[in-house]
Formats: structure tokens, sequence, C-alpha cells
């Protein structure tokens, strides 16, 4: 009997481990590298392919090097990138993670013409704002994201500093989800916000990760049964005694 319980234990935790893997949606370097999933149609609308300046790493295997994908519109809000993805796979939840370049003449929200805003939607609903500093005013918030670079040089327009932020810490970007599609889009605003060649944005090192069954991350019910099958073991023991 108990080794028939271990054995209902072991299984269970086994089959009941396998609900969860990560697995890669769509990834763009902008240097020809992209991965699509089976099945899945994706793209990404607005902006233009701009050459980086310098090579720096991020998490996860992400870099700013090579070319990006930079948005120097202008108008307020400014004319929006779109990264449409759709046929996903059955999922419980997504992950956007890329380097995110803030170029030129950053005025933050207390600078001078300010604010310089930039916006975050997921499915048309609002996520986060995001400001630097790079000309004028001192705040900087980047929602979790971690500065790479502060008032460096990232693009070839090196007439103003620019600053880089790893987006793999965003908390906001990793969220429950099981509709068949996703759109993120990012755009700039804010009556402060000139764009063209005074101030942009882009970003490079895409990738979209979603949570699909095929994994090793045990779930809660993996943790009850073992939890009953460790009861039903000791009571089998004490009435053994």
């Amino acid at each position: 009997m108990i080794k028939a319980l271990l054995a209902a234990v072991a299984a269970g935790l086994i089959s009941t481990s396998a609900m969860a893997a990560s697995v890669t949606i769509y990834a763009d370097d902008f240097d020809g590298n992209v991965t699509v999933y089976p099945g899945v149609t994706g793209a990404i609308l607005g902006g233009v392919v701009a050459p980086a300046n310098g090579s720096y790493a991020g998490s996860n295997g992400k870099s700013w090097v090579g070319n990006f994908r930079q948005n120097n519109s202008t108008g307020n809000p400014a004319a929006p990138t779109f990264f449409t993805f759709n046929n996903l796979p059955a999922h419980t939840a997504l992950s956007f993670d890329f380097m995110l370049g803030f170029i030129d003449s950053w005025d933050s929200t207390n600078g001078s013409p300010s604010p310089d805003l930039l916006a975050f939607l997921i499915d048309g609903n609002p996520a986060a704002a995001l400001t630097t500093a790079t000309a004028s005013g001192n705040v900087s918030f980047y929602a979790g994201g971690t500065q790479i670079v502060d008032n460096g040089q990232i693009d070839m327009h090196v007439f103003f500093s620019d600053d880089l932020v790893d987006m793999a810490t965003a908390g906001f970007l990793s969220f429950a989800h099981t509709a068949s599609s996703v759109t993120l889009m990012i755009v700039a605003s804010g009556a402060g916000w000139q764009g063209g060649s005074d101030e942009s944005w882009g970003v490079d090192s895409f990738r979209l990760t979603a949570v699909t069954p095929n994994g090793h991350i045990p779930e809660p019910a993996t943790v009850a049964l073992l939890g009953l099958g460790l009861a039903g073991l000791a009571a089998s023991r004490r009435r053994r005694q």
C-alpha cells in the first residue's frame, strides 16, 4: 500500500509539474534574426530600423548592437509603434522583454519643455508611462526596468546623450493572459514632446514569451497531492504500530 501510495504521489508530481513552460513566441534583434512560434502570425508596425552606436549587453541574452527599431514621430501623441501577435498557442501568461532606448533630448516631467512621456498599452489598456532626463529635468521613471546606460551614446546622432534600459525587470510587462492575440502599443506623448531629430525612442532584442502547457513547474495541486500522500503514509505507519 505504501509503495502504491508513493507511486501515485510521484506520478501526480510528474504529471502536474508538466503543466507550465516558457516558450518563445516571437523574437527579433532587427539584424535579420527572427524567431516565430509555429502557427503564430505577428507584425511590428511603426518606426524604422536604425543603426545603433556601441554594444551593450542586457539580461536573458539581450543586447543593444547592430540595428534597432526607432520611432522618432512628432505630434502629441506621436504616431505609435504596434507589436501585434495572433494565433497564440494555449497559454496562461505572457511576457514582453526588450532593451529600451531613450534617445536624444528627453526633458522628463519637470524640464523644459516637458513632459516627455512614453506610454505602454497592452490590448488597449494603459499599463505604464515612463520618462527620463537627458536634456533637462531630473525625474527618471522606468517602471522597474534596469538602467544600463546613463547619458551615453546609443545611436548615431551624437549631439545629445541617451539612456538605455533593460526591461526584463519591469513587472508590468509580465501578466496573466489567455486570449489568442495580444497587442503592445508604445507611444510618445506630452506637451513637451517634439520628436524627430530632437528626441525619440527605440527597442532592440525584442522578445515575447508565453507560459504554455509543457514544463517543469509544480502546480499548487501537486503540493496538495504530496501532502495527502504523506498524511496517508503517516496514518498507515501508526496503524501498523
